[in-house]
């Protein structure tokens, strides 16, 4: 079994920020993106009662963008649409949410989504039930406290909301990084290869994240965590109560 060995500290913040928002994770955050309305169904938009969208750990902001894209259609500025939807976008590197307010001001989509910078562990300025949805797309291996980072989506989601993360599974062995690596980055510079390395040797397994949700969640909370890809879990929790 791979021992977990946590990524390095960035030397550079910046220079590290620039490389994560020069790979192409295009096709893994459509994934995400269809995954999750595929799991929600058809959402109804009211402008009365705006669905509130928290991302932890947004980077670029693509997540946002294409979900409020695919939820507001063909025509992106319909004004009751709009006033349908608050976004937040919240990461710790103020290098991040530069570059995402950089491209999110391309969009037609910018002026409905926020972006903070700040701990994705301890949320304490955002009320409780805070959002309808919270989405975390690839960052529980990189915070100091996953598990915190989980019980915070939790305790944000509003009653009859939805939590959705989706994070890195460590393969077994050697050997699987490898392979994992020449099948999904090999078009990439060498050193967006070593940081998806270091990212499959940071990330935790399904039987890690199962004892956080076991330990800080409550007993009857409706989710389920299990492998959604050759390289990635899926946490989905449906905050009934």
């Amino acid at each position: 079994m791979l021992k977990r060995v946590a990524e390095p500290k960035a030397a550079d913040p910046l220079l590290e920020a620039e490389q994560y928002h020069a790979m192409d994770h295009s096709s893994a955050n459509e994934v995400f993106v269809r995954d999750f309305l595929d799991w929600i169904g058809e959402p109804k938009l009211d402008p009365e009662a705006p669905t509130g969208v928290l991302d932890l750990g947004c980077g670029p902001g693509d997540i946002l963008r294409r979900l409020a894209e695919a939820l507001l259609g063909d025509d992106p500025n319909r004004p009751a649409a709009r006033r349908g939807l608050r976004m937040v976008g919240i990461d710790a590197s103020p290098d991040a949410i530069s570059l995402a307010s950089d491209d999110l001001a391309l969009s037609t989509v910018d002026e409905i989504i926020h972006l903070d910078v700040h701990d994705v562990t301890d949320l304490e300025p955002w009320d409780d039930g805070f959002a309808d949805w919270v989405l975390s797309n690839t960052v529980v291996h990189h915070v100091d406290d996953p598990k915190a980072m989980i019980c915070e989506a939790h305790r944000l989601a509003a009653s009859g909301g939805r939590v959705f993360i989706r994070d890195l599974a460590r393969p077994a062995d050697e050997a699987l990084v490898e392979t994992l690596v020449e099948r999904y980055s090999s078009q990439e510079a060498p050193e967006a290869q070593q940081l998806f390395r270091q990212s499959l040797h940071a990330a935790y397994r399904v039987d890690e994240v199962q004892a956080w949700v076991d330990d800080c969640l409550p007993a009857d909370i409706n989710a389920e965590i299990g492998m959604t890809s050759d390289r990635h879990w899926t946490l989905r929790i449906h905050k009934i109560q």
